[in-house]
């Protein structure tokens, strides 16, 4: 089965080009081609890419977006299957493209999602969080596609947890992209695409033999504005609200300071200066996440009573993500 790679770059630096050097390790047979879409990268990743062989595809940073740029990168390539991966997200061997594409030999599986685990030097908070998301499990798991009906009776929480699929690290087969292309959106685009595969009766698989190493520097501001728009995506696409009340968004940010407390007190290595310092960056980062949640589910309905407060507070959390 013939593979490629699509990319999206925009000032990759050291990450990325180990990235690039791993994608040439490939146990891989043909050899994949590997697409890269950059938005005008001045850190030489645009050349890099070239001198790896990668086909490169140059867009204005102001037009990018996440749906469209993964279209145009997969409209660009040849593969029967797709694989997709964010420009610091690096794969554990030389296995990995086989070991995604394999799921492929099932017929009715349109696209592939991977696990991924934290770079070693993962702040605690950041570190905790990654490992409780979606694309952290152990097991390999068969994401059926919704039958007539079932959609209206299946639970939000249920919806989300079977149409999970996550970019990072992800593939799809070209003729399930073909019918399901990539929705047009700033964010989410990848959750969102899940959803409508398996509407559109294609099976999801989640991977956890093709790992990827991938986390972020811990940045409170641009976490809190990723929480926020990802619970206004949640509460479109599968009607999610996961703190309806303030009472409850309280109840919530106290359970979750004591977990990160109790997290950076049973975790080896910290120093007590160390441990004092996260703890006192946990604190308000409890109340913000939760508070995030709150108000990404209420925020389309809010605008659309003509809530000023919400238009605005959209506004300024949608700048920069």
């Amino acid at each position: 089965m013939r593979a490629s790679i699509v990319i999206p770059t925009l000032n990759g630096g050291a990450q990325y080009r180990e990235v690039l050097d791993r994608l040439l390790e490939q146990d891989y047979r043909p050899r994949p081609e590997i697409v890269i879409v950059d938005s005008g990268s001045i850190d030489g990743s645009a050349e890099a890419s070239k001198k790896a062989g990668a086909k490169v595809l140059s867009i204005d940073k102001r037009t990018f977006q996440h749906g469209r740029t993964r279209n145009l990168g997969i409209a660009a390539s040849s593969g029967d299957v797709c694989a997709l991966l964010t420009q610091d997200a690096l794969p554990s061997d030389r296995h990995w493209l086989e070991r995604l594409v394999r799921n492929y030999a099932d017929s009715r599986v349109g696209g592939v999602y991977t696990r991924q685990f934290p770079r070693p030097e993962c702040d605690p908070v950041m570190k905790h969080q990654l490992l409780t998301w979606a694309a952290c499990r152990g097991a390999r798991t068969v994401q059926e596609p919704f039958g007539p009906g079932e959609w209206d009776r299946t639970p939000p929480l249920a919806r989300l947890q079977r149409c999970a699929f996550d970019n990072v690290a992800s593939s799809v087969r070209r003729r399930a992209w073909e019918q399901v292309p990539f929705p047009e959106r700033r964010f989410g685009e990848d959750v969102a695409w899940g959803r409508a595969a398996l509407l559109a009766g294609w099976a999801v698989v989640y991977e956890p033999e093709a790992p990827v190493i991938h986390s972020h520097e811990f940045r409170m501001i641009y976490q809190v504005k990723r929480i926020y728009l990802d619970h206004c995506n949640l509460a479109e696409l599968f009607g999610i609200q996961t703190i309806p009340t303030k009472r409850f968004l309280l109840q919530c940010f106290r359970n979750r300071f004591r977990e990160y407390r109790k997290m950076l007190r049973d975790l080896p290595g910290l120093t007590p200066h160390d441990r004092m310092r996260w703890t006192l960056v946990a604190l308000p980062y409890a109340f913000l996440e939760n508070a995030a949640q709150y108000l990404g589910a209420k925020s389309a309905r809010k605008i659309a009573e003509g809530s000023g407060f919400y238009r605005r507070l959209d506004a300024r959390l949608r700048k920069g993500v």
